[in-house]
């Protein structure tokens, strides 16, 4: 029998935002407030005061990698129609596809490059391809509606 799983969703505004969006990890700030220490540190010597401007940029940017982004997520849905609209995930041994009204998209496996779960969502991404997202948990909760 060959294997087949689809998933219907329509992604609110919010939703999609609040799944794009980065967590900060508290082993990330303990390395972003060092990195802040030291670069106090070094404007108190005139020596050390545009190295101290330049690790005080680099914290800034670790802190919010959306600033190094072309857009961010809201940006995204905005620009993409048919994440408002019901689309059908569905994945097979051979490939992944989105149908949507205004999209409709296959994309085989070897052109997936990026794998990763997120609050109990797979995300899948292509090669110039929209992202696929599958729900991979049945104890947590969704993250946008099914039907």
């Amino acid at each position: 029998m060959p294997f087949r799983f689809e998933h219907t969703c329509e992604f609110t505004e919010e939703r999609y935002v609040s799944l794009g969006s980065e967590d900060f990890e508290p082993r990330r700030w303990r390395g972003v407030l060092v990195l802040v220490g030291v670069g106090v540190a070094c404007l108190f010597w005139s020596y050390s005061f545009l190295l101290g401007l330049l690790i005080l940029a680099l914290a800034a940017l670790a802190r919010w990698p959306h600033l190094m982004l072309p857009h961010s997520s809201r940006e995204t849905y905005r620009w993409s129609p048919y994440l408002g609209e019901h689309a059908t995930y569905g994945l097979n041994a051979k490939e992944i596809w989105l149908s949507a009204p205004s999209i409709e998209i296959r994309v085989p496996w070897p052109m997936i490059y990026v794998w990763e779960e997120k609050r109990g969502w797979l995300r899948l991404h292509a090669y110039n391809a929209p992202q696929f997202w599958f729900p991979v948990g049945g104890s947590r909760k969704p993250a946008f509606t099914m039907s």
